[in-house]
């Protein structure tokens, strides 16, 4: 069998080729540049702003969070199935992903790493060159706390290719009892919360990390009626203030699956760019402010 495949390659590569579907090529990491009084920024991926997000939030040392809105039409989708096992199942249903690409946009250098507006001003700027882009989704920016933000998808196309407002699932409003929870359990019941009143489901996703933060945490919160965002917001604090062994920022990044119908809530830690006195640059984790 081998050999003759090895056959029909050598005689009709043309043919071959013609009919294989074509792979985007899409970029590891957005790339920022800085140009005097202005800097510049590219992404290129299925989720352009998720990237563009990672990318100047390291650039700067920001902490900001990132929320898909629920990405479901032909119009926010594509088809991202392995040909090989397309040819073999053609009807069958394949995989997708986000039918995002090249974004890029500019805007004016922050005067300081953070503080005086600088934060926001960027990330709006980010955003309106976004949703001004023919990439899936709509965003706004929202402050969620002093030196933190959120980039929250507000819109999606619906089956006719139209914008089609949404609500965030965690502006859900939850109640939780308060009680004393490890940090893994109570993140859990957050999003098993969310799940039940929102009818969205949700999972706990990864940490993204090389040993687990939540593992040593004890935390003690809850409310009745109170935005999960908020929750979730208190649960991440606390993380940071009473593990005995983790003392960064925990981002999260809110992502949905279109194949699974369900949304994933990844942790991540806060990162920032830093140049050594030989200009070697590298990553390093930021502390919270607490610690």
């Amino acid at each position: 069998m081998k050999r003759t495949v090895f056959l029909l390659l050598v005689v009709v590569p043309s043919v071959l080729l013609a009919q294989a579907p074509t792979k985007p090529s899409f970029m590891n990491a957005a790339v920022v540049q800085h140009n005097g009084a202005s800097a510049s920024l590219t992404a290129n991926h299925p989720r352009p702003l998720t990237q563009a997000i990672e990318a100047i939030s390291e650039e700067y040392g920001w902490a900001v969070d990132f929320e898909d809105p629920p990405y479901r039409s032909q119009f926010d989708l594509v088809d991202d199935t392995d040909a090989t096992w397309r040819a073999n199942h053609p009807n069958a249903k394949g995989v997708t992903r986000v039918s995002g690409g090249l974004f890029q946009s500019s805007f004016s250098e922050p005067p300081t790493a953070s503080g005086n507006g600088a934060e926001e001003q960027v990330l709006q700027k980010l955003v309106a060159d976004y949703n001004a882009s023919s990439n899936p989704g709509k965003f706004m920016v929202r402050k969620q706390a002093e030196g933190r933000y959120a980039v929250i998808g507000v819109s999606k196309r619906d089956d006719s290719g139209k914008d089609q407002s949404i609500n965030a699932p965690l502006d859900t409003a939850i109640s939780i009892p308060v009680q004393q929870r490890d940090a893994r359990a109570t993140l859990q019941l957050i999003v098993d919360s969310v799940t039940a009143k929102s009818g969205v489901k949700v999972y706990l996703g990864m940490t993204g990390l090389s040993s687990d933060p939540l593992q040593d945490a004890e935390l003690t919160i809850g409310g009745s009626n109170v935005p999960a965002r908020t929750l979730l917001l208190q649960a991440l604090e606390g993380v940071s203030t009473t593990s005995p062994h983790f003392r960064r920022i925990l981002l999260w990044e809110f992502l949905f699956d279109a194949d699974m119908n369900a949304y994933y809530l990844n942790l991540r830690t806060a990162t920032k760019t830093v140049t050594d006195a030989s200009g070697r640059q590298f990553v390093q984790f930021i502390d919270h402010p607490r610690n």
